[in-house]
């Protein structure tokens, strides 16, 4: 056996385990921590945010969700699908801006 592992470029140990452990085939161990959701609760969670202007905090108090918003958008990110944007944030119309775009409505209905 020692023969062998030189050969090979493995341990001793490595080789006796190889034969002790022929016939059976041992699974392999996923890295990183557990999942926090199962697959029907990121099928709800994209649901939720698809095609809509819907927070992180917004989906987390909806679904009841006891977990963080970091991990809601890692879902969302993990998606094919879904692209998570933050929404841009422009002035609201002031009353100037209100009243030009009232007058052009007006003025189109007439044509």
């Amino acid at each position: 056996m020692r023969q062998t592992a030189k050969t090979v470029g493995r341990s001793l140990c490595c080789i006796q385990n190889y034969i002790k452990n022929k016939g059976k085939s041992t699974p392999k161990r996923k890295p990183g921590p557990k999942t926090k959701f199962s697959a029907a609760t990121k099928r709800l969670i994209l649901r939720q945010v698809s095609n809509k202007s819907t927070t992180l905090a917004m989906v987390k108090h909806n679904l009841q969700l006891d977990v963080c918003k970091q991990t809601i958008l890692t879902v969302i990110q993990e998606s094919e699908n879904i692209k998570a944007k933050k929404l841009l944030k422009k002035p609201p119309l002031t009353k100037v801006h209100k009243l030009k775009r009232l007058g052009w409505a007006k003025e189109a209905i007439d044509l």
